[in-house]
């Protein structure tokens, strides 16, 4: 059990940084807390059907491309350009994999932080755990309204002071909606 100074911290960045190595294992979550909902980090990696279709998305053009160059006689500057184009494909696929395969969810200050966006505390007014048919993050300014479609993966769904609404997948809804009212008491918890 950690605390939430800066031991606790130090402790949270280290596992961070060591959590790539359970890919291999196969863990597809890892949920950390103090015990008093004070501290709460969970790294959600997409399941390997979504990966493989990016992946099949993207890759499929290179192969036709190179079908394509063995095929046809073409001048070494039409290979260079076209080699070059599935080059940037594979890059462009590395990249949104690497990005959009994981994200992380820590609770431990004032921010509320979701991969890379971060939500004060204060901004926040309610919380649902509910169920959603979709992976990730998702923002919805004032004015628009979610519309989450009953799916498999647990999610979280937080109104903002400004009406936004942010829904975002985790495998403990509940913990998260604890963790933040342990953070906030004001923070209304409502169920869907």
């Amino acid at each position: 059990m950690w605390g939430c100074g800066i031991l606790g911290r130090v402790v949270r960045d280290a596992l961070n940084l060591f959590l790539g190595l359970f890919v291999f294992l196969g863990v597809e979550a890892i949920c950390i807390s103090d015990g008093r909902g004070k501290m709460y980090t969970e790294e959600l990696r997409m399941p390997t059907k979504g990966m493989v279709g990016i992946a099949i998305g993207f890759l499929a053009p290179v192969l036709i491309l190179l079908v394509l160059q063995v095929i046809l006689p073409l001048p070494l500057i039409g290979r260079i350009a076209i080699g070059a184009a599935m080059l940037i494909e594979i890059v462009v696929c590395v990249v949104l994999l690497r990005v959009l395969s994981r994200f992380v969810i820590t609770i431990d200050s004032d921010p509320l932080r979701i991969g890379r966006a971060r939500y004060r505390l204060h901004r926040i007014v309610t919380c649902c755990p509910t169920r959603w048919a979709g992976w990730g993050t998702t923002y919805r300014a004032m004015g628009m309204r979610h519309h989450p479609y009953p799916g498999e993966q647990n999610a979280v769904w937080l109104t903002l002071t400004d009406k936004a609404q942010v829904l975002f997948t985790t495998h403990h809804p509940d913990a998260v909606c604890d963790a933040l009212q342990a953070h906030r008491p004001q923070i209304e918890r409502r169920e869907p």
